[in-house]
C-alpha cells in the first residue's frame, strides 16, 4: 500500500530479544550550520506560543539494516525534542535531505529524527483503542490516533543507575523502547500495567510529513473489555490531557475492509495511526 504521508522501514512480528540495537555517539545528528545557528531561536518563538513544549532527551534512529545472519540492526543515537522540533518539524525538510545527501551521504543525517512509539491496543471483546489528539500537542493535532509517545533515555538512566546513556547495553535500550508503549498505554487511557501484554513490534516507519520522523509500531493486548477500558479513561490519567475523547474500531469491521475501503478509512488518521493499522492488517489477516 502507497502512501503520500508515511512509508514502511520494516515490517514483521519482533520481540524485544529479536531486535539488535547498536547504541552509539557516531549516530547522533550531524550539523547543518543554517539550522544549528537559528536552533535557539526557533525553539524560544515555539515555546513562547505553546508553553507546554519542553525539552527533553531522546533515542535517535539513524538507519535499519539486516546483517548477514538476517537480524535486524537498529543504529541508534541520542537526539532531544527541540533538535528533532527544529528540524523535522522545519519548512525547509528539502533542503536538510540535500545538505544530509551531499556532505554525510545521508538524506536524515541533519534531523533529529526522534524515535516515537505507538501501538495497536487490543480489546479483550475484540476492539481497538484509539483516541482524539488534543490541539495542544506536538504531533498529530486534533486527528484519529493510536495511543503514544517516545522512548526516553531518562527513564533508563535511572532504571541502569549510570550517569552516561552509552554506557547502556542495546538490549537495554530495545527494553526501554518496549516497555515505554507500556507507559504510554499506562498514562494515556488509564489502564493498569497489569492489564497490558507485553508488546510486539510490528515494525517500523518514517512520517514523510515530518522529514522522515521514525515510529516504532507495535501490538499490545488489554485484558479489560471495550467498556472498562472506556471507564478507566473518563477517570483520568496522568497524560489523558493529551487527548481530547477516545473510541474504538472492531477488530471485525476492520477484517471487513477492502483495500480500497481501509485506504478511504484511514486518510483522515495520523501518519502512526495510518501506518500501526495497516501493518496490523498486513500481518494479521
Amino acid at each position: 500500500m502507497e502512501s503520500l504521508v508515511w512509508e514502511i522501514v520494516s515490517c514483521q512480528e519482533l520481540k524485544s530479544s529479536d531486535i539488535k540495537i547498536q547504541l552509539s555517539k557516531k549516530f547522533n545528528r550531524k550539523a547543518h550550520p543554517n539550522i544549528d545557528e537559528t536552533m535557539d531561536t526557533i525553539w524560544r518563538e515555539a515555546c513562547a506560543k505553546n508553553n507546554r513544549l519542553y525539552n527533553g532527551s531522546k533515542f535517535r534512529l539513524a538507519s535499519v539494516e539486516l546483517n548477514e545472519f538476517g537480524e535486524i540492526i537498529v543504529n541508534i543515537g541520542i537526539t532531544d525534542y527541540k533538535e528533532t522540533f527544529c528540524t523535522n518539524f522545519s519548512h525547509i525538510c528539502n533542503e536538510i535531505y540535500d545538505f544530509g545527501i551531499l556532505n554525510y551521504n545521508d538524506k536524515y543525517a541533519c534531523f533529529g529524527n526522534a524515535i516515537g512509539v505507538g501501538s495497536v491496543v487490543l480489546s479483550n471483546d475484540g476492539f481497538i483503542i484509539l483516541i482524539k489528539r488534543s490541539n495542544w500537542v506536538g504531533e498529530s493535532k486534533g486527528l484519529l490516533d493510536t495511543p503514544g509517545g517516545h522512548a526516553e533515555p531518562c527513564e533508563l538512566l535511572s532504571h541502569l543507575n549510570i550517569d552516561d546513556i552509552f554506557l547502556a547495553r542495546g538490549e537495554d535500550v530495545a527494553n526501554e523502547i518496549y516497555y515505554a508503549m507500556i507507559r504510554e498505554v499506562r498514562d494515556e487511557i488509564n489502564i493498569p500495567e497489569t492489564c497490558l501484554s507485553w508488546p510486539v513490534c510490528l515494525g517500523i516507519f518514517r512520517n514523510k510529513l515530518l522529514g522522515g520522523k521514525p515510529g516504532f509500531v507495535f501490538y499490545i493486548k488489554c485484558d479489560l473489555l471495550k467498556d472498562d477500558i472506556e471507564k478507566y479513561y473518563h477517570k483520568g490519567g496522568l497524560e489523558t490531557d493529551e487527548s481530547t475523547d477516545i473510541l474504538f474500531m472492531s477488530l471485525k469491521e476492520l477484517k471487513s475492509y477492502t483495500d480500497e475501503e481501509f485506504a478511504v478509512l484511514i486518510c483522515d488518521m495520523a501518519p502512526g495511526c495510518q501506518a500501526a493499522l495497516h501493518m496490523f492488517k498486513k500481518l494479521y489477516f
